[in-house]
């Protein structure tokens, strides 16, 4: 009498045609376990590194503000608000593209994010000069970093005014390279 496996064809020693994979419950449970730690594991670095790069815009305005409190100049302007600063970034983005695609896509970043790269700055200008003759003025500026190796920038002017006190209405100009 022939074996079910002789009338099939197949010797008992032939290796089955398709191995079967078995997996536990425990083992599939803890493969998503493995999956989700290693999800949550880069989910962190990457925000420690957005926070090591990156500081909140409104951080950097309220350092500005204490900075202005201080400057003869300064304490009779009108603080500056991030909500200015986000406005004159969006308003110049048109513009900057055209003159660098780097500081575009670093200001483009700015104010839908709120975070400003860690080495930007804002800073005061109070005097101007002509060459024969000094201006009193009060520009504020943004300064980005555009090359981390050679250091080179763009500015961008977030208020533009004569420094006549809070009654002198800021207009925003335009950037330029540094």
């Amino acid at each position: 009498m022939s074996s079910v496996n002789e009338m099939s064809g197949l010797s008992e020693t032939a290796a089955p045609l398709r191995p079967a994979l078995r997996f536990s419950l425990r083992t599939l449970l803890l493969a998503m376990l493995l999956v989700g730690l290693a999800c949550a594991i880069v989910s962190f670095e990457y925000q420690q590194h957005i926070r090591w790069r990156y500081i909140p815009l409104a951080d950097a305005v309220t350092t500005f503000n204490r900075l202005a409190e201080n400057d003869p100049v300064g304490r009779i302007q009108a603080p500056l608000t991030a909500a200015e600063v986000t406005a004159a970034i969006r308003r110049q983005l048109p513009t900057v593209a055209r003159e660098d695609a780097r500081a575009h896509d670093i200001l483009a970043r700015i104010a839908p994010t709120g975070m400003i790269p860690r080495n930007a700055r804002l800073h005061s200008m109070t005097t101007y000069s002509t060459g024969a003759a000094v201006r009193p003025v009060w520009w504020i500026n943004l300064d980005i970093s555009t090359d981390d190796s050679t250091g080179l920038g763009f500015g961008l002017r977030i208020r533009e005014g004569l420094s006549g006190g809070a009654g002198s209405a800021p207009s925003v100009a335009s950037g330029g390279k540094d």
